[in-house]
Formats: C-alpha cells, structure tokens, sequence
C-alpha cells in the first residue's frame, strides 16, 4: 500500500495558482466541461455525451513537476484494471517550459508509464477551472468524475483515498452526498485549525459549532469543543452547558449522543469531569439506537456502565456490543470485554 502523501508543488508558472479565495466546486457540484485544446493521446472526452457513462479520473500535471512522475505508472494501472467503466485523462496546461512539443516528446519517452489519455490545455481555462474550482494549489492533482458528472473526490493522486473512491464509485456503493459533507467540513475544519493556532479560542468555539451543527457526530469538532472548555476556558459550567444542549438538539442521533460521551468522558481534570453528563449521553444514545444496531453506540453505553460500577450491565451491554462488531473491530471489543470481567473478580478480591 502506498502512504498519503499531501504534497505541493509550485504551479504559479502554469497559471494555475491565484490568490486564496473560497472553492467555488465542490463534491456533487456539476464538472466543469472538459475544452482541451489538444488531445494528445487517447480519443476526446465530452462530458455531455450522454452515451458515454464511464468515471474520469482527471489528473492535472506538468512535465517539469517530478512528484507528478511517480503517479503515472499507478494511473495507467488503474486505467488497465479498470478498463471497462473508467477513463483517466492526464492533463497539462502552457508554460514556456510546458510547451504542446515539450509535452509530446515527454509523452512519447515515457509511453509505457503513461498509458492513458493525454489532453493540452493551451490557454489553461479548463485546468484553472478544476484548480481554482477546487482551491487547489499545486500539483500534482487529481478530480474523479462520476457517471452523473458530477465531482466526486479531488486530492493528491498518491493518497490511497483516491483508490478507494475509484473503486467504490465502479462497484456503485459511493456515497456522494455523505462525501460532499465530509468535504464541507474538512474545509469548515482548516478555518478552525488556523483560529486554534493563532490562540482565537472564542472564534474556534464558533467554527467548532458550526461544524457541529451540519455534523454532529463529528468526533475531531466534539473533542475540540471539550478541549476548549477544559484546557482554554477552565469552565465546567460552560461544558455542562454545551453538552446538554447538543444532547437536545441530536436525541433522534444515538452516534452524535455516544461520540458526546466519549468525548466528555476523555475529560482528564477531575475537578473538570462531568459522569452524569456522559452517562446521560451514552444512555440516551443506547435507548435511541431501537434496533440495537450500532457496535459502537452499544459499547459506548456500556463503558459508561463501567464508569459508574455497573460492572454486570456492562458486561452484559458488551458482549452485545462483541456480536455487532465488525471483523475490525473485534479485538478491541473483546479486550474490553475481559478488562470489564476482570474489575468484576478483583472488586470481588478486594478486602
């Protein structure tokens, strides 16, 4: 397996990098059109052919970026694997160094690594649309298109997701609307990051919430907002108080309720710690989850009956909790299964 890598790149000189400003594309959104002004390899992609309904994977490159070589022999892999239901294109815009003649050549010598589309971008409208769509800001850059036409995933073409995307979306199983969620709040969350460095903490609470809001099982917001009240603010109060009232917003949301109490759980202050709060989440998520369906809710309400000494319920909620898990998850569960039986034998023990 290949680690992620998130790598940039310099791509002033392709006219691709421009000032920050908002992404104005984004996961579900329509892809823009595909107005290439040379199709090098491969036969030309129109977007609106109604007849063509294979994925594209569309990478953006250029033959002095070196970190955009090692892509290659993976994409042209995917490429033969996929043959049947997906379409990579390489594209590469005009730069004095990134010329239409400079490109074939490259293209020819290294025929073998790249055995997919290849598409020219002479005035680079197209890729500035897909870059600063996205607000990318370097190369190399990747955007999976669906059989709808819409943007499924865009990132570095070396990160694993990308696979797992390309994969899913072939087999039909992608969710696109979880995903334009997910990458809402991942943009939502790097406004949070900068305010948390710069020590804003009051205007990181207002980001935190916000995201808490369009995903309240976020489990990196949840333990933030903690964080915040804890180790920021001091306020026990204030946590109590934030914590009731996501509890009241999201009690139809038993993952929301159980990521609650396992972040307030994490509280490491006693003076701090709120177990009635946490307690009342996990039972809460316990009791809302009717069909008891979700491993983690169940195992979240029983290491909460762990906390407050109902050792036999939470043995019991557990092993629950064991018959739900995934193959993944098992081990884990089980170890918690048997750290609980064994506070059970020394409460016994003890004098």
């Amino acid at each position: 397996m290949r680690t992620t890598i998130i790598s940039l790149t310099t791509c002033f000189a392709l006219g691709l990098c421009t000032s920050p400003a908002p992404a104005e594309l984004t996961i579900g959104d329509k892809a823009p059109p595909l107005k290439y002004s040379d199709w090098i390899r491969g036969k030309p992609v129109d977007l609106s052919d109604k007849s063509n309904k294979k994925i594209i994977l569309l990478e953006v490159w250029a033959t002095w970026c070196q970190p955009c070589w090692t892509s290659f022999p993976h994409l042209s892999e995917l490429q033969r694997l996929y043959a049947k239901d997906l379409t990579v294109i390489g594209a590469t815009s005009y730069d004095p160094g990134n010329t239409l003649s400079t490109v074939k050549r490259f293209a020819d010598v290294r025929s073998k690594e790249m055995a997919y589309t290849l598409a020219f971008d002479k005035d680079g409208a197209t890729n500035r649309a897909y870059m600063a769509g996205v607000g990318a800001m370097g190369i190399p850059q990747a955007f999976l298109i669906d059989r709808d036409r819409r943007l499924a995933w865009s990132g570095d073409p070396r990160d694993d997701a990308m696979d797992t995307v390309v994969a899913q979306l072939v087999a039909g199983t992608y969710d696109i609307d979880a995903a334009r969620v997910e990458a809402e709040v991942q943009g939502m969350m790097g406004g949070v990051f900068m305010q948390l460095q710069m020590g804003n903490w009051t205007a990181a609470k207002r980001g935190l919430l916000d995201i808490l809001e369009k995903h309240p099982e976020n489990e990196l917001a949840l333990n933030f907002m903690r964080q915040l009240f804890t180790d920021q603010f001091s306020d026990a109060k204030g946590l109590r108080s934030w914590a009731r009232a996501h509890m009241d917003a999201h009690r139809d949301k038993p993952l929301a309720l159980s990521r609650l109490a396992a972040a307030v759980l994490a509280v490491p202050d006693l003076a701090l710690a709120a177990p009635d709060v946490v307690f009342e989440a996990a039972r809460a998520a316990y009791e809302s989850d009717k069909g008891r369906a979700d491993p983690e809710v169940v195992a979240g309400y029983a290491r909460s009956l762990y906390m407050i000494g109902a050792l036999d319920r939470a043995i019991l909620v557990q092993e629950q909790a064991l018959v739900l898990a995934s193959d993944a998850m098992r081990s884990s569960y089980e170890a918690a299964l048997v750290y609980y039986n064994t506070c059970k034998r020394l409460r016994k023990e003890a004098p």
